[in-house]
């Protein structure tokens, strides 16, 4: 009976070591392949780039440089100095335009810090990939204790984000988006001219001297 129970128990120790075993190597592999896509979204990183957002069909248009920020979105226009602190939201149909001043919140980000600080570096997301799909590395990221559910679509060739897909239950959001790296024109992000338009100031500004012309 000795003998048996010692043998049981080795094979327990076996199987316990085996267990752990695997779960250290996949840990390990899965955590080698994070820090790989991590570091190619780095590199491939840029502060210069033009952004098409695509979701339901609507398009957005993101062009960035030198920290300052052109957003594109039909007739609305949303344009943003990180250095100057300020915003100017300006509707080109209705000639109407808000400027937002001294605010220090606001932040114009490079094309892939969304990417690592709200997925690699977030420990609130556990990371898995999933292989290739057409010609992309599809990367998994689920939410501690929840349900919500991110995949991005790295193309393995250009190293860009080219889809993300959110999955939070019954609702699931497609965002494909196309990127121009080292395109955008100091002209493009020039201050927009707020010639002929009503111009008012946000509540979160001080006093302007912004007026209709």
């Amino acid at each position: 009976m000795k003998i048996k129970k010692k043998k049981f128990l080795r094979i327990i120790i076996l199987i316990v070591i085996a267990v752990l075993l695997a779960f250290l190597i996949n840990f390990t592999v899965n955590k080698i392949q994070e820090n790989k896509f991590k570091k190619i979204l780095k590199n491939n990183d840029s502060q210069n780039y033009e952004l098409v957002e695509t979701v339901n069909g609507e398009e957005t248009k993101t062009f960035v440089r030198d920290k300052t920020l052109l957003l594109e979105d039909g007739n609305i226009k949303t344009w943003v100095s990180e250095f100057d602190s300020k915003r100017v939201i300006y509707d080109e149909e209705r000639k109407t335009a808000i400027i937002d001043e001294n605010d220090e919140s606001l932040k114009v980000n490079s094309l892939n810090y969304t990417y690592i600080n709200d997925f690699f570096e977030n420990s609130n997301q556990k990371f898995k990939y999933l292989g290739k799909e057409n010609g992309c590395y599809k990367l998994q990221f689920k939410e501690n204790k929840s349900k919500k559910i991110t995949l991005l679509y790295l193309n393995e060739k250009t190293n860009i984000v080219e889809k993300m897909i959110q999955n939070a239950g019954n609702f699931e959001l497609v965002t494909e988006f196309k990127v121009e790296k080292n395109k955008v024109s100091k002209e493009k992000i020039a201050y927009p001219d707020l010639t002929g338009y009503r111009v008012t100031d946000s509540v979160n500004s001080n006093p302007s001297s912004n007026s209709a012309e």
